[in-house]
């Protein structure tokens, strides 16, 4: 239904005096515009019908109406009353942090997700965590095979909503002590390639309609699933890009020049190699993505972030390119700029994802420009052991800003002069393997051989047998993977929340 001349009045228009027919059209577009891939964990039919008997709880229906307003394609946030709702669901939840029921908790997640969508505070973060802990005390991460499956579904992707949007706005902020202390990462290099095997094993086990080939390409991004698509795909795409990043010198996520000294040039090189390869497929996928011409809905801010990352990997191992061809730096730039087409789109509909834009926008230029000034002095190594001290996240991560990058001292601007490069290139390396092909010759503890493949049984086989087990995908099912009680390895069930510091080792199983 169209709600538009709803969505016209005043910011200030009170909720309880909206009409029935008025709040129908509001949890209609609600469903209708809510998008597969933003886990919607509420049952239609049964939310209808509870609001028509009056049994709806009060904060929930408000918060449902605001999202509607939001996804209505003529919202203005400016002349909507959808914020001003929102923010007194927000009020009347925190003065109530004592009687969260379900229904309450599903609002919190409405009320995170539209604040989000605004721009990402404080605010968010804290009352992410609230829902988190709920969550935990009411033991929805637990299966609950007695209650109605209607139920039991719902519960399951409130669940899922809250850890996966959780696992969003950490900003990767954990992982970055990991390898403070100046230990080379060539020592954790058999988890690493545990990782990597498992994600290639997830990679090859999705079903034919999910995988990424010309043809599913095209065929997706025409259908309504194209959004939930092209996500997955940007995520495993991001995924492997960051399982090899921390070697790339001149990002914030680089393990310290001290680790770096003391690893191999040939493992620095390979994860570099690696970066490159999947910052070119990436490109490549979307590129297609763009020629297609799709009227489907594709953008998101993980795609906006992910694109921006991506960038700056082809910035900063820019000398790997191939002078011609289609992986040269000039092609490369201009599909960046007809993804950026894509990307553009996301700022109208996510206000704050605008930053990220612009400094795509200001990248694509000077890609392949980076130099170090002979004259120009390095940073003092004061400032530097300063600077390894602190998270440093990632720029446009899903995480709040801290009032100590804001120091030039901690955090100095970001240019195209005084960041470093590598000194070598790895030109023979590129002409040696076009294709990008995943070469393995690090030996690891056990392991006497060496593994040379990133598929087949006898590397997923030595793998397994040297503690890094590992999953096949092809012989469990989804649903048992995801809210079964197996021991799976990792990755590991995502309602583990011992896994996921949410409780402690002797928290009793349901």
């Amino acid at each position: 239904m169209d709600i538009s001349a709803s969505v016209a009045g005043s910011t200030q228009r009170v909720f309880e005096l909206e009409n029935r027919d008025t709040i129908r059209q509001y949890l209609d577009t609600y469903f209708d515009k809510s998008d597969i891939a933003d886990c919607v964990f509420l049952h239609r039919a049964t939310t209808i019908a509870e609001w028509s008997q009056g049994k709806l709880e009060k904060t929930l229906l408000k918060a449902i109406c605001a999202s509607a307003l939001r996804l209505a394609p003529t919202y203005h946030s400016e002349a909507s009353p959808a914020h001003n709702w929102i923010k007194q669901v927000q009020h009347d939840l925190v003065n109530h942090m004592g009687d969260m029921s379900v229904p309450k908790l599903q609002a919190l997640m409405l009320v995170i997700k539209f604040l989000f969508s605004m721009r990402f505070t404080g605010d968010v973060w804290v009352l992410l965590s609230i829902a988190s802990r709920v969550a935990f005390t009411k033991r929805l991460n637990y299966e609950r095979p007695a209650i109605d499956p209607v139920k039991q579904e719902c519960l399951r992707r409130l669940m899922w909503s809250i850890y996966s949007v959780d696992k969003i706005f950490c900003g990767g902020i954990e992982d970055l002590t990991v390898i403070l202390s100046g230990t080379s990462p060539y020592l954790s290099r058999g988890q690493l390639r545990s990782l990597d095997l498992e994600l290639t094993s997830f990679e090859e086990s999705l079903p034919d309609e999910l995988q990424l080939t010309d043809n599913r390409l095209m065929i997706m991004c025409h259908s309504e699933e194209a959004r939930t698509y092209t996500t997955l795909h940007t995520i495993l795409f991001s995924s492997r890009c960051d399982l090899h990043r921390f070697l790339i010198s001149g990002i914030r996520e680089a393990v310290s020049p001290e680790a770096v000294g003391q690893t191999p040039r040939e493992y620095i090189d390979y994860c570099q190699q690696q970066c490159l390869q999947t910052a070119l497929k990436y490109i490549d996928m979307w590129s297609k993505v763009r020629q297609m011409e799709t009227s489907s809905r594709v953008g998101t801010p993980t795609f906006a972030v992910v694109t921006y990352q991506f960038v700056k990997m082809v910035d900063h191992l820019a000398t790997l390119l191939p002078l011609h061809g289609e992986s040269s730096l000039p092609v490369i730039k201009q599909k960046f700029m007809d993804i950026l087409l894509i990307v553009s789109g996301s700022r109208a509909e996510v206000g704050w994802v605008g930053s990220c834009i612009t400094d795509i926008e200001n990248l694509i230029p000077r890609l392949g420009t980076r130099h170090i000034s002979p004259g120009s002095p390095s940073a003092s190594p004061g400032t530097l052991r300063l600077q390894e001290k602190l998270h440093r996240r990632s720029k446009h991560a899903f995480a709040p800003d801290d009032e100590e990058e804001e120091d030039p001292a901690i955090r100095p601007p970001e240019s195209n002069t005084g960041e470093e490069i590598p000194e070598t290139t790895l030109e023979s390396a590129v002409l040696g393997n076009p294709t990008g092909q995943d070469i393995w010759s690090f030996p690891v503890q056990g392991d006497e051989h060496g593994l040379t493949g990133s598929t087949g049984d006898g590397s997923l086989g030595s793998f397994s047998s040297m503690g890094y087990p590992l999953i096949n995908y092809d012989s469990i099912n989804s649903t048992d993977m995801v809210f079964g009680d197996q021991e799976l390895g990792f990755p590991l069930d995502p309602f583990d929340l011992q896994m996921n510091a949410y409780t402690d080792a002797n928290a009793p199983q349901y």
